[in-house]
């Protein structure tokens, strides 16, 4: 629902886990029924694509040149916790 969709803006956008729903990187991997965490090698990732249609960015050192008018934003937990 929403509170998902605002977990994964959040956390692709680089907010603290304290200011997220779960307490550790980690809670925010989805488990299936009767996985324990220990046993999963799964991974989450976030990405945001900011599409300049207008192309008011293409002039910008950051911007890909093969895509000049795609800016993404990617974020990944491993199943480690750590974020990538």
């Amino acid at each position: 629902g929403k509170s998902n969709m605002m977990d994964a803006i959040s956390f692709v956008l680089g907010v603290q886990t304290q200011q997220l729903r779960g307490s550790k990187l980690i809670d925010l991997v989805h488990l299936k029924d009767n996985e324990r965490r220990a046993d999963t090698k799964r991974t989450a990732y976030v990405e945001i694509v900011y599409v300049d249609e207008e192309e008011k960015l293409s002039e910008e050192k950051f911007i890909e040149e093969d895509n000049p008018t795609e800016i993404r934003f990617r974020r990944t937990i491993k199943s480690s916790g750590a974020a990538a």
